[in-house]
């Protein structure tokens, strides 16, 4: 009879209640950076021969552009739902794991 809901279900409002504008903000930086540094390595590092080398690139840059799809897809449904123990996790060790490319490329 006294049932109420606990969060919005709408990740980023919920974030500017919870956590106000620089929560919000910090939070929405940690997918600006790491989608767009996976999408800069990615159409920075084309393949050009079909070596041995070209097919691990290659495997990179499909690695990294679905990195970036999946954050990107955790975010449009966050949208309209909350984040989930399960899901919120593992997008940031896929972030995590972008980074790392991204990092070992321009060292």
């Amino acid at each position: 009879k006294d049932a109420y809901v606990m969060c919005a279900h709408c990740e980023p409002l919920n974030m500017l209640i919870c956590q106000g504008i620089c929560g919000l903000a910090a939070f929405g930086m940690i997918f600006v950076v790491g989608i767009g540094n996976a999408l800069r390595w990615f159409h920075a590092n084309s393949v050009s021969d079909r070596d041995d080398a070209g097919r691990e690139l290659l495997e990179r840059r499909m690695l990294t552009y679905g990195i970036a799809l999946c954050m990107v897809s955790y975010l449009a449904h966050n949208i309209f739902c909350y984040s989930l123990i399960v899901s919120t996790p593992l997008v940031f060790l896929l972030a995590g794991m972008g980074e790392s490319i991204y990092r070992g490329q321009n060292r």
